[in-house]
């Protein structure tokens, strides 16, 4: 294992490898364009709502220059699209939003935008309300991608064509069922099963048997999601029911995890 940049304190600085100063990388991606080299650079959040820019080969580290008008967002969750621009969800403003990390350009994409409005709302894109945009990752088909919306149990799907927002599946906190129209498999992937029974709503089953817990770190695998819970020692797997079976073997699982929150795929292209 090597450093290639951060001088070990939690400060927001720029500059060249050790030199720079990396504030709690939250989310890291890399960077996705039709001019960039394969693996090069990372975009990151930051604890103090900033994205930033790693090149991994020359270690700099620089901060993506926003609107002053956008200087309250405190940026959060990260994915980067095919076309270069970042798809980026605000703690502030419970939204989400589009960024040229080159021009800085910023643009609405889901939510009100304002401060703390917040709250559930499925529909028109603008008209959308999110409890905590945990984490998201784009679709494979690049047409939509999924927010893993935390403090209210869901894991939601962003149309971007058609700008709708919508569950994908999720549980109720006022009567804990699950609350998705489509048929799901919810299974255990990987870790020990000390807390899963001491997690209120966290189980694994099919369709209205299976719910979830404050989901947290989402991804792709194959055709399904892989999630993780804030406080829960497991990754999960959401599989649409299209008679895919299982692999789980829920006594034979020697993996264990110490709160798994960020998590993703290393082979996206």
């Amino acid at each position: 294992m090597k450093t290639i940049a951060g001088n070990g304190k939690n400060e927001s600085k720029d500059g060249i490898g050790l030199d720079a100063g990396i504030y709690g990388p939250r989310k890291v991606v890399f960077y996705r364009s039709p001019t960039a080299k394969p693996n090069s650079i990372l975009y990151f959040t930051s604890e103090d709502g900033c994205v930033r820019r790693l090149d991994i080969e020359s270690g700099a580290v620089s901060t993506v220059k926003l609107p002053s008008s956008a200087a309250p967002l405190a940026m959060w969750s990260l994915d980067c699209a095919p076309s270069g621009h970042l798809i980026a969800g605000c703690r502030k403003t419970h939204s989400l939003f589009l960024i040229d990390p080159a021009s800085g350009d910023i643009k609405l994409l889901a939510g009100s935008g304002e401060v703390k409005v917040g709250g559930f709302a499925d529909g028109s894109a603008l008209q959308a309300r999110f409890g905590e945009l945990s984490d998201l990752i784009l679709d494979e088909s690049e047409r939509c991608f999924f927010v893993a919306d935390g403090p209210i149990n869901r894991i939601r799907r962003v149309n971007l064509p058609a700008s709708l927002v919508a569950v994908v599946f999720g549980t109720d906190q006022s009567i804990a069922r699950p609350i998705s129209a489509v048929p799901f498999q919810v299974v255990t992937v990987a870790g020990n099963e000390k807390k899963l029974t001491e997690i209120k709503g966290s189980r694994d089953g099919i369709g209205a048997a299976a719910s979830l817990h404050l989901p947290y770190g989402i991804a792709r695998s194959a055709s399904s999601l892989l999630f993780s819970e804030f406080g829960s020692t497991q990754i999960r797997r959401l599989i649409p029911q299209t008679g895919m079976k299982s692999t789980r073997q829920p006594h034979k699982c020697c993996l264990s995890f110490v709160t798994p929150l960020v998590i993703d795929r290393f082979d996206r292209r």
